[in-house]
């Protein structure tokens, strides 16, 4: 029903905007029908009229004349050769460095150190103390007393250990995907 209803708009739409194209036509449209003064060139047109147009635009004086046509002149490979060769080509100079020159003596030997005495290996001073057995508690054979909370919720009675758990099991829990939502 509602495609339907929409379908009735777009065509009530596009009815009235048919009928408004059609019985709009009182007025020409002044852009529409004047040619533009610089647009595609006709058959009649040649390029002396085109100019004066264009000249008579920028607002200059129809009594001048436009400037010449420059013409491009191709080189012949000789022409382009003979150039390259007239061209003076820069020598490098560069400039030599006076390398002052210094005399170094023979190396001299070195004479030879008397070989050292040989030194008696002391025993260390200090001997550490032989171990002392120490004394441990005997644990009774009864279990410590059971709590009747565990610590975990213990533990989450808190904010701040409630919120670092949430974090610990983000990070170290299964694959978000994973997870059961609950």
């Amino acid at each position: 029903m509602e495609q339907l209803v929409i379908a009735l708009v777009v065509g009530l739409v596009a009815l009235i905007k048919y009928l408004a194209s059609g019985s709009g036509e009182s007025e020409p449209d002044a852009t529409k029908n004047t040619p533009s003064a610089f647009g595609p060139m006709k058959r009649g047109d040649d390029e002396a009229e085109r100019m004066r147009r264009f000249m008579e635009a920028l607002g200059v004086p129809p009594s001048t004349r436009p400037p010449p046509r420059a013409q491009r002149r191709l080189k012949t490979r000789e022409e382009i050769l003979r150039e390259q060769r007239e061209l003076p080509v820069p020598q490098l100079q560069i400039p030599r460095k006076r390398i002052a020159r210094i005399e170094v003596p023979p190396p001299t030997p070195v004479p030879s150190l008397p070989e050292p005495e040989p030194v008696a290996v002391l025993p260390p001073a200090y001997e550490p103390p032989p171990p002392v057995a120490l004394a441990m508690p005997v644990a009774p054979d009864e279990p410590p007393p059971v709590d009747s909370q565990p610590a975990v919720r213990k533990l989450l009675r808190s904010g701040m250990t409630l919120r670092t758990a949430v974090i610990l099991r983000e990070i170290l829990g299964p694959p978000r995907g994973l997870q059961s939502m609950l």
